[in-house]
């Protein structure tokens, strides 16, 4: 049931009145309240008075910032800095990249030898020691003359083993406790022995067990690592792309009936990658551009496992070249590839040099040790022996040698040069993501050499 409507009365005027009264408002205790005027704000035309502000105080005067060097005037000054202290010049090369362009160029290193009676900055080199398990060691070039040089922030790699060095990074690769023929995945890690920083690469996983392989680290910024290896059914090349942070099939293909020497590092030579067969007749040669792979052979290889050769790059990177130690003669010779129009090959010998005019009778021992070469410095045109009497440095420029103090006790030395760090042009980043590896399509980044920067944070290895 609806209630009933209400109806509204109208007050009258008399009603509002006595309404007025009836609400009237209760007076404060503290009395009535007195009563305030308005607001008045008076505007005047007259002008302000100012007062005196504090005085300013006085602009300092604008920095003067020093006139740059000429180059020729940096030249003369850090042209006198000793081979022993070369060291020097890597802190400066990496504090001024102008600076670093400069002492990498073929000028500042001709008028440097020529002042320091040929020798070379050489900053050291890497040592892969026998009592080690190959366990790479990090000696300085000044050790020779007890100067103090260039030292890393971690000279011993635990456990890793150098492969190779370009652009001040060293490729290094876990030494295994077990039959390496029987390994069916590759540990890498890639290090910078200026800054201590080092990177851990993805392992390389195959299905089969991989009989030989080596590798090599290439490009400025990003970095690239190419791995040459080959199993019982193919031969297989893959590439690590650290903005992927994942390994790459590239190519592959029927293997050869040889081995890859992984005792000695591979060569960048006219955008391909050469590395040595182990038994000595012929070099494997992967391009990097058409990613074909084909073998070259070496000359008066009448029979396997000859004389060790070690490869090197001629002409600023154009010519492929090797050096190696006649057995019978003890003579090194430089022999360099000429490629014709229809892609023939023939050898040449380029320059000869009899070691027993260079190096001590005890070092040449015809009936024991032969002389063998084990490394060239190729920026700075340094050739590593290995002897009977331990390691010599043969200057090719000055025709100086040096004596190594350290024993024969290393399987192989991967030289570590200022040429090899002035290109240094940033440091490692970290991946960002970590897609499976192997399965996917080479990314574009490949071809164009992306630099798109990375955060700061460094893996380590262990």
């Amino acid at each position: 049931m609806n209630p009933p409507p209400v109806a509204c009365k109208r007050l009258q005027p008399a009603d509002r009145a006595q309404a007025g009264t009836r609400h009237k408002p209760r007076e404060s205790p503290r009395g009535p309240r007195s009563f305030r005027p308005p607001l008045h704000i008076s505007v005047s035309t007259s002008p302000p008075t100012t007062m005196d502000a504090p005085p300013l105080a006085a602009a300092p005067p604008p920095l003067r910032v020093s006139p740059e060097l000429p180059l020729e005037i940096v030249e003369d000054i850090f042209i006198r800095v000793p081979p022993e202290d070369c060291a020097l010049l890597l802190r400066a090369a990496l504090a001024c990249k102008t600076w670093g362009r400069l002492f990498a160029s073929r000028g500042f290193s001709r008028r440097y030898r020529q002042r320091h009676g040929g020798a070379a900055p050489l900053l050291g080199f890497l040592a892969n020691l026998a009592d080690t398990g190959g366990a790479a060691r990090f000696v300085p070039a000044a050790i020779s003359s007890g100067g103090g040089g260039f030292r890393p922030f971690r000279a011993d790699s635990h456990g890793y083993r150098a492969h190779d060095a370009r652009h001040g990074r060293v490729l290094l690769s876990r030494v295994s406790t077990t039959n390496t023929t029987s390994a069916q995945s590759i540990f890498l890690g890639v290090w910078v022995p200026i800054t201590g920083d080092t990177w851990r690469l993805p392992p390389l996983l195959r299905h089969r067990p991989v009989r030989s392989w080596n590798a090599a680290v290439i490009c400025e910024y990003p970095f690239r690592v190419v791995v040459v290896g080959m199993d019982t059914r193919e031969l297989f090349v893959y590439t690590y792309v650290p903005e992927a942070h994942a390994w790459f099939a590239l190519a592959a293909g029927k293997p050869v009936t040889d081995q890859l020497d992984a005792d000695v590092a591979g060569v960048l030579v006219s955008d391909a990658l050469h590395f040595v067969l182990l038994k000595g007749t012929r070099i494997l040669k992967y391009h990097l551009l058409t990613r074909e792979v084909s073998t070259i052979r070496l000359p008066n290889r009448r029979r396997a496992y000859g004389p060790r050769i070690t490869l090197m790059a001629m002409e600023d990177g154009r010519r492929l070249g090797f050096a190696e130690v006649c057995t019978v003669t003890s003579i090194l010779r430089f022999m360099a590839l000429n490629i014709g129009r229809h892609g023939d090959t023939s050898w040449e010998m380029i320059r000869f040099i009899d070691l027993h005019d260079k190096l001590p009778a005890e070092a040449i021992c015809p009936l024991g040790f032969l002389p063998r070469v084990v490394a060239v410095a190729e920026g700075v045109d340094v050739v590593f022996l290995k002897t009977a009497d331990g390691l010599y440095t043969l200057d090719l420029k000055s025709g100086k040698v040096t004596k190594i103090p350290m024993t024969s006790g290393f399987f192989d030395i991967i030289p570590y040069d200022l040429t090899r760090v002035a290109a240094l042009s940033a440091p490692l980043t970290p991946p960002v993501r970590t897609p499976s590896p192997t399965k996917h399509p080479v990314p574009s980044s490949l071809a164009s050499q992306s630099t798109q920067r990375q955060p700061s944070t460094i893996p380590q290895i262990r």
